[in-house]
Parts: C-alpha cells; sequence; structure tokens
C-alpha cells in the first residue's frame, strides 16, 4: 500500500512538472519577440488562439490551430503567413510566459490580459494628446492620442496632406516602460518612460529620446451647426434699410482705414478633438471715389467661384439661400463684437456655414465657420478674427 501510495505521489510530480512547462494555449497573448534565422526583432503584436480553432493576428484571422495536449505541441496552418506554418513545441520558461519553438524559430509571449492593461494605462498620465517636438522625414507635425483602454492614434500633419495610422499602447508601471504597436518606426516598439507630467513627455534613453508636449483637446466643445436647411431666398431674411453690410457707401467707408485683417484658421483633427491652427492675413483696400472693395482671398474653404466685390457678403460667396438666426455678442481673439448671425445650407454640396457678422464694422467677420462633407468624411474648419490693423 505504501509503495502504492509512493508511485502515485511521483506520477503527480511528474505530471505537475510537466504542466509547469506549458502554458494553456487558447487566449490572447502579446507577442514580444521573434527569432528566425538567427536575427531577433521586438514584435509586441497580439495573437489570439481562438476557442474556434481561428487563429487572429491584431485582429485579423490569419490561420488555424490545432493543440496536441499529449506532446505539448500545437500545429498553425496559415496561407497569410508562411513563418507560422508547421508544428510548434509549447513551454514556458517563466511564470505566465509562452515560447513557442520549432525548425523555423522562436515565438515569445505574455499574456494579453486586458483588465490589468485598462489599470495601467488609466493611471500612466499618458491619456490624451501628445505633439512631437520633432517633425517626421516627411517634415510632418505628429501628434499621438492614447485612448483608454489601448487604443493609440498617430496623425502626421504636412503641408497639404494628411496620414493617419492606430495601433494600440501598453503602460508598465513595475519598469517605467510603455509598448507602442504601431507601424511608425520611430515610435514602435518598447521605450523606457524618462519623465511625464501634465505638460512633457519623454521616451527612450539617453541616446534616442523621443519628446513631446501635451495638447489641451479644446475642440471637444467646438460648435456644431445642427441646422439642416436655409429657408429664406435672395437675402428676404436681413433688411437693407437697417443692416449697413447692404449699404455700399457705409462698407467702404468702415474698410477703407484697414489695410490688413488677420484671421486664426483652425481645422479640427475629429479623432484627436484638437484644432491645427496658423495665422493668416488679408490686404484690404476700398475706395470712396469708385466704391470698390478688395480684400485677400484668405477663406480657401469656402466658395470661390462667384467672388465679386458687390457681393453683400465678400469676400465670401453669395449664397442662394440663407437664414438670418438673430445677433449674438462673440468674443474671438481680436475683442468682444456684436454680430448678426448667418445661416448657409448647401444640400447639394453637402455644406454648411455659419457667419459671424459685426454689426458696426461690415466687411469684417468676426466668425467664420464652416463644415464640408465629402462621403463619410467630414471637413470642419474656423476662422476667428485675430487682428485689425
Amino acid at each position: 500500500m505504501k509503495r502504492a501510495t509512493l508511485v502515485l505521489l511521483a506520477v503527480l510530480i511528474l505530471t505537475a512538472g510537466a504542466a509547469a512547462e506549458t502554458a494553456d494555449l487558447s487566449g490572447k497573448w502579446l507577442m514580444t519577440k521573434a527569432v528566425m534565422t538567427g536575427k531577433t526583432e521586438d514584435v509586441y503584436q497580439t495573437l489570439n488562439f481562438r476557442d474556434d480553432g481561428y487563429a487572429e493576428m491584431q485582429g485579423r484571422v490569419f490561420g488555424t490551430w490545432v493543440e496536441d495536449t499529449q506532446n505539448h505541441s500545437v500545429t498553425i496552418k496559415s496561407a497569410m503567413i508562411n513563418e507560422f506554418q508547421g508544428t510548434w513545441k509549447i513551454s514556458s520558461p517563466s511564470p505566465g510566459e509562452l515560447k513557442l519553438e520549432s525548425d523555423s524559430g522562436k515565438l515569445y509571449f505574455t499574456p494579453f490580459d486586458i483588465k490589468k492593461i485598462t489599470q495601467e494605462n488609466s493611471e500612466s498620465g499618458l491619456q490624451g494628446v501628445w505633439k512631437l517636438e520633432t517633425k517626421n522625414e516627411e517634415g510632418a507635425d505628429v501628434y499621438v492620442s492614447f485612448k483608454l483602454p489601448n487604443t493609440l492614434i498617430i496623425e502626421d500633419i504636412g503641408e497639404g496632406f494628411t496620414e493617419r495610422s492606430s495601433g494600440m499602447w501598453i503602460y508598465g508601471s513595475k519598469n517605467k516602460s510603455i509598448i507602442l504597436s504601431v507601424r511608425d518606426q520611430l515610435l514602435k516598439g518598447k521605450h523606457p518612460v524618462l519623465k511625464i507630467d501634465e505638460h512633457r513627455l519623454e521616451l527612450g534613453d539617453a541616446g534616442s529620446k523621443i519628446k513631446a508636449v501635451h495638447v489641451r483637446q479644446t475642440a471637444k466643445n467646438r460648435e456644431k451647426l445642427d441646422f439642416t436647411e436655409s429657408g429664406n431666398e435672395n437675402g428676404a431674411s436681413l433688411d437693407p434699410d437697417t443692416f449697413p453690410w447692404f449699404d455700399t457707401y457705409r462698407k467702404v467707408e468702415s474698410l477703407q482705414k484697414v489695410k490688413r485683417l488677420t484671421y486664426k484658421k483652425s481645422t479640427l483633427l475629429p479623432d484627436l478633438d484638437i484644432y491645427i491652427t496658423k495665422s493668416i492675413t488679408a490686404d484690404v483696400s476700398a475706395s470712396e471715389d469708385t466704391g470698390e472693395i478688395h480684400i485677400g482671398h484668405i477663406f480657401g474653404t469656402l466658395y470661390a467661384d462667384n467672388y465679386y466685390e458687390d457681393n453683400v457678403f465678400y469676400p465670401v460667396e453669395e449664397p442662394d439661400t440663407y437664414t438670418a438666426a438673430g445677433e449674438k455678442e462673440i468674443t474671438v481673439p481680436a475683442g468682444t463684437f456684436l454680430c448678426r448671425i448667418i445661416n448657409i445650407y448647401d444640400d447639394f454640396d453637402q455644406r454648411k456655414t455659419r457667419l459671424y457678422m459685426i454689426e458696426n464694422r461690415p466687411g469684417i467677420y468676426a466668425r467664420i465657420i464652416n463644415v464640408q462633407k465629402d462621403f463619410s468624411n467630414e471637413t470642419y474648419t474656423m476662422y476667428e478674427l485675430a487682428g485689425i490693423k
């Protein structure tokens, strides 16, 4: 009886030892490293061994998997990723770590625990938008958004182009590091977090630092253009006898003392809830003798094919229909002004525009908001008066 007990105990010990060398393969893992043909590469991508027998990389099915529990191996079939094709030996070099090994190479994984990741990320202080201090190789500004639980968005903003990519981020408080899984060669990989506060972020090491500044997400409470149509035709909603913008003499009188108008142009990045801003200027001239007005066409997102100086709404194209939405006192960088609000809706071009026409400065807008739809995309642009010279 005693001998039988010892034999049973030995079997249990051997079984426990075998279990310690392997890991439960099903579920989601973070691939940290791949060793192939003598080359080691840091990967940091998710791999999910689904219960239905399919295998996913970064959320995309790439093949199937079948585990052989007796031989502690897994057979992966994939026409998309040839490097994964074949039978791999399963082992667990350390607690919580998974290693797959075959003649092709070695793959290393750690568990992808979304609950733990969410907690670590939420306590990291990284959530929000950051702008890199250096431009990328194409001369574009780089904005990085850390969203919970682990979504990473990168937008490159250059002259005349915008490029967007996405991935994931995982912060580790224990070793003060961050994993960025994204295509961007500068940012991808694991980085030490050297400094982080409400204003600045530094990643990397002494030889290769990534520096960024925090960007306030001021566009969250942006003014929405929620009107659906323009209801009054040919200026019927404005009284030419009382509204000075219809009086050419008063408009010329207002503008002949003005040499230049400066506006702050803000373009919305909707995925980041921030504005990209720049200063633009328009030269102004007005002749009392001829009644002619010239203002530089700086409102580039608005219509340009009906651009006449005698237009009441110059230098914005005069609409076929519009709605007067009352008066409102607004504050812009140039000051506080009482304005007449005009809403313009163009269903054909999927365009909405709101004009803030300064009541006692005919010819000068305090603010213009334009929303242009292009299929599923929407461009939101705002111009605010910053200075009158």
